[in-house]
């Protein structure tokens, strides 16, 4: 998926539908969300998505979560970072969207190759994701096109004008 998703927990996000918070760039969470993994409590250990877990949060917190399928609340997932907002109850879809709109301020084209570039880089390590930046591989070809486009002069000129850019995503 080349846009951005953004979650908005508002309520219990257990096993799959943890899952599904994780697939998203960004997750939003009402204050009274909880997140929980109940595999190992039900006899089975899956989930595709649990492998981008430990990238999010630390490892020992990773495998808490897992290992004993207890829940935590939406302001301990914001303080470890699996959480980009808490708000209040019944707000988090409005969080969202905020957040969804600020995100549209910006060239659409530059977000789409941001994404592509975080997620390429996201298991990479340092040197070999700062290699990736300075020679893209053929699937980063997007952001280096990128550096060429209508919107990224404009962005410039924008910026040098002191106005707000009109993109137009090419």
């Amino acid at each position: 998926m080349t846009k951005p998703v953004i979650a908005a927990v508002n309520g219990s996000a257990a096993g799959g539908g943890f899952e599904i918070a994780l697939a998203c760039d960004m997750i939003v969470a009402a204050e009274h969300a909880r997140f929980l993994l109940p595999e190992a409590r039900l006899g089975f250990a899956h989930g595709r998505r649990y492998v981008d877990l430990h990238r999010r949060i630390p490892f020992n917190i990773a495998m808490h979560l897992m290992m004993t399928g207890e829940p935590i609340s939406a302001s301990e997932a914001a303080r470890w970072g699996l959480v980009n907002e808490v708000a209040p109850r019944g707000e988090a879809l409005a969080a969202a969207f905020r957040h969804a709109n600020k995100i549209c301020e910006s060239a659409p084209l530059a977000v789409e190759g941001l994404k592509e570039v975080m997620r390429y880089i996201s298991h990479l390590s340092a040197k070999d994701g700062f290699a990736a930046i300075r020679n893209p591989p053929g699937e980063l070809r997007k952001s280096k096109a990128l550096e060429d486009s209508e919107d990224s002069r404009e962005g410039a000129r924008a910026f040098m004008e002191k106005r707000k850019p009109r993109w137009k995503g090419r």
